[in-house]
């Protein structure tokens, strides 16, 4: 029997601890993808740096993972991602968050 592996794609959430924005993004290896993220490789999260997971689902093909970051991306409202977060808990303790652990800093300048 040959060995075969099946490739898992992750939808993602990620908040800038310097300002509380959200990033939402598609990968394959997803704590790579946020070290990467971290350490400024990537553009546009570059200038918010540093970021924390707070959400992922994981798909089986990238065309899922990527449809769903669309999704995600087109919510625009903040209340609406929140919710998203508090019904689909995936990081431990993301089905307890309250508007107010997702600071708007934005606001707050």
């Amino acid at each position: 029997m040959s060995g075969f592996f099946i490739m898992s794609y992750y939808t993602y959430i990620l908040q800038s601890l310097k300002d509380g924005r959200f990033y939402f993004g598609q990968t394959q290896s997803l704590f790579d993808r946020l070290k990467k993220h971290n350490k400024g490789l990537s553009k546009y999260t570059s200038k918010f740096i540093p970021w924390n997971l707070i959400w992922y689902r994981k798909f089986g093909t990238r065309k899922d993972a990527y449809a769903f970051e669309q999704y995600l991306k087109k919510l625009k409202s903040r209340n609406k991602i929140i919710q998203l977060l508090k019904e689909n808990p995936c990081v431990p303790g993301s089905e307890n968050i309250q508007i107010s652990d997702l600071i708007d800093f934005r606001e707050s300048s």
